[in-house]
């Protein structure tokens, strides 16, 4: 069911307007818009769709030249893709990509996964139950396989779970291990042939949960720092040596506040800014962390080239997960998924 400028917790218009480096924070349930003058960027929310047939992580990427998004949705023991046009109307319906596999010889079923778009194919990656394995294939626009499933990981030693999909064009990349100061890093080439299997050592430790992405010859990864109090981004050149400004802490959090799981990166190259989804857990317990660690709230954060914070709104109430973003230019698309509510899609105006 589409509903029209509202979210359950939106009352309103969200604006968000950028421009200057000072802070404007927000709460998507505030009764007015959250305005700051600027000749940079200003996100109106437009449209939220609550995904029919979803469960679990809504990771999307958009198509230029067919003005079309893409998204893939877990559906059971599977992944599914759905097609939808720039209004957020659904093209066709949810078909399923991973039955086009024989998935019965895997020793668990699937949990999580991303996925890319690069040179008019759809990239998937997925882990499993157990965070041991992990597999990648490719599918043409209409969701047909074009490869087999190619194993990356069995038996890992360290974890393949919330793997980082990312391209910079010409090369495929996988990154995945635990929270610390390093990470296996897979490189393949379109056709899925690996070239090759590295160790990031990091010079200072950060977890895992985030994304990565590719601008301008560096390599940004988005995740919470070695506490995930602080949300920050690592740097790297093309070659993966760090930068001299390796990691910069974005959103400052504490003891009783977490700020990671930064999936949701985009860089706006027309207003030369940031936007980044990503995990904010309050009112933490730091004697009984468990306690509170599934009331996630979804932040939409805008940063300047330079990573300077411009504004920070609330998104989703609590208990909502794994944000990711597409763009198309005019448009900014977020999804997200809450515990027993399915994925969420919204579209925001770019002016």
């Amino acid at each position: 069911m589409k509903l029209k400028l509202l979210a359950l917790f939106l009352i309103g218009v969200l604006q968000i307007s950028c421009g200057s480096s000072s802070t404007t924070t927000s709460s998507a349930d505030d009764t007015s818009s959250a305005t700051e003058t600027s000749s940079q960027a200003s996100l109106t929310l437009d449209d939220t769709l609550a995904v029919a047939s979803t469960s679990l992580w809504g990771v999307l990427s958009y198509n230029a030249s067919l003005d079309r998004l893409y998204a893939t949705l877990a559906q059971g023991n599977g992944i599914g893709f759905a097609q939808f046009d720039s209004n957020m109307e659904q093209i066709g319906s949810t078909e399923s990509l991973t039955n086009q596999f024989d998935l019965s010889g895997l020793p668990a079923q699937i949990v999580d996964h991303k996925h890319i778009f690069l040179n008019n194919e759809i990239y998937v990656a997925f882990s499993l139950v157990g965070d041991t394995e992990l597999y990648i294939f490719k599918t043409d626009l209409d969701g047909t396989a074009t490869s087999s499933l190619v194993e990356v990981a069995n038996s890992s030693s360290v974890p393949t779970n919330d793997p980082h999909l990312f391209t910079d064009g010409t090369t495929i990349y996988l990154i995945y291990g635990d929270a610390g100061a390093s990470r296996t890093l897979n490189e393949f080439d379109t056709s899925l042939n690996l070239l090759s299997t590295t160790t990031l050592t990091l010079s200072s430790p950060h977890d895992q949960l985030g994304g990565t992405y590719y601008y301008n010859g560096t390599f940004y990864s988005f995740t919470g720092d070695a506490t995930n109090q602080n949300l920050s981004v690592t740097q790297w050149d093309s070659d993966w040596n760090e930068l001299e400004n390796f990691s910069t802490t974005l959103i400052q959090g504490s003891e009783t506040e977490f700020n990671y799981f930064g999936t949701g990166v985009i860089y706006d190259e027309s207003k030369n800014v940031w936007y980044i989804a990503f995990h904010k857990l309050p009112n933490i317990d730091p004697e009984n962390i468990g306690a509170t660690r599934d009331q996630d709230i979804i932040y939409l954060g805008v940063f300047d080239s330079n990573f300077t914070e411009m504004s920070v709104t609330q998104i989703s109430e609590a208990e909502c997960f794994r944000p990711h973003m597409a763009l198309n230019g005019s448009n900014l698309y977020l999804a997200y998924d809450c515990d027993g509510a399915g994925v969420t899609l919204k579209k925001f105006v770019i002016e």
